[in-house]
This record gives structure tokens, sequence and C-alpha cells, in this order.
């Protein structure tokens, strides 16, 4: 149970962690962001001195800066997040930029005009899977780097601020039920 935990924590993070840089990846491309949370790095507004995403559409990750600021990260903590998040931003951008080129080559493929089989697209399906591997060992690495920086009694208060949130969102399915498909 709590392997299961550490890991679903740690791919929460993940998933912030790669979807600054999408964001930020499709902001300079005049595009949309795609559905899904986005990272600590955002430049949006400040939450509890951790930037604070943007989250539309789910996922796990949309927890990191309140379980953060849970945590009551003290200013050079808040600093170092920062610094650690500088430093991967690089390397996700690189990801996302190959990554949302690999998706077109897929997109190419999947509506030519040429007849297909799905083994022809193994090249296009195997480097996606390649690049969507490195975005999560990216995303462990920003991950272990922000838990070496806290505190045992932080981890622990981030760990009942999370436990307390699933509870919440048990108890609002129980009363709210599940929510209609495309929501």
């Amino acid at each position: 149970m709590m392997k299961n935990t550490v890991i679903l924590s740690a791919l929460s993070l993940l998933v912030l962690a790669t979807s600054a840089s999408a964001a930020d990846f499709h902001r300079s491309r005049r595009h949309a962001p795609p559905p899904g949370p986005m990272l600590l790095a955002d430049a949006g507004p400040m939450r509890g001195g951790v930037p604070g995403p943007a989250m539309p559409g789910a996922g796990p990750g949309r927890l990191l800066p309140l379980l953060l600021r849970s945590a009551d990260l003290t200013a050079d903590q808040k600093s170092q997040v920062r610094k650690i998040v500088e430093s991967h931003r690089p390397a996700f951008r690189r990801l996302f930029t190959q990554l949302h080129a690999a998706h077109q080559a897929l997109a190419d493929r999947l509506f030519s005009e040429d007849d297909l089989r799905a083994g022809q697209l193994a090249p296009e399906v195997n480097r996606i899977a390649d690049l969507r591997k490195r975005l999560m060992r990216e995303g462990l690495d920003v991950v272990l780097e922000i838990r070496r920086i806290l505190t045992s009694e932080q981890r622990k208060k981030v760990a009942r601020t999370r436990a307390r949130l699933e509870e919440l969102r048990r108890e609002m399915k129980e009363i709210l039920g599940e929510p209609p498909p495309g929501e």
C-alpha cells in the first residue's frame, strides 16, 4: 500500500512537471495548451509562494501545488523548488517538442491515403512510447529532487493532506455519483 502511494505521488508530480513544459511549448506556437494540469513552473499566479497551476482537466498531479503548500515550505525551500523546476525545463521543452513531432508523424500516416496495418505504424508508436518514458523519468527526477528538500515532518504533512483530499474525493463521488461521460 505504501509503495503504491509513493508511486502515485511520484506520478502526480511527473504529470505536473511535464504539463508546464507542454503548456509552454503550445503557448510558444500560439496553440491552446493540451488538457491536463500545468506544472509549478508555469509562470502563472503564485499560490502559497509556489507557482500555481492553471489546471483544466483531470489528473492526480494537479494537487501538487496544494500538497506542497500544505508542507509549509520555507522561503529557501520555495526558491529551491523553483530552481529544480527551472533546471529541468529545457529537457521538458526538448522532449515535448520531439513528442509533438512524433504525434504529427503518426497523424500524417494515419490520415494518409495509403492502406495501413497496425504493424506499419510501429516505428511511430515506438517513438512516442520512448518519448513518454523519457518524460516520465525526467518528471520522476524532479519529484525526487523536490522530496529531498522536504523534511520528514513536511513529507508526513503532505501525505496526510493527500489522504484527506482522497477521502473528500471519495465522499464527493458517493454523494454526487459518477460524472457524465466526457467530463
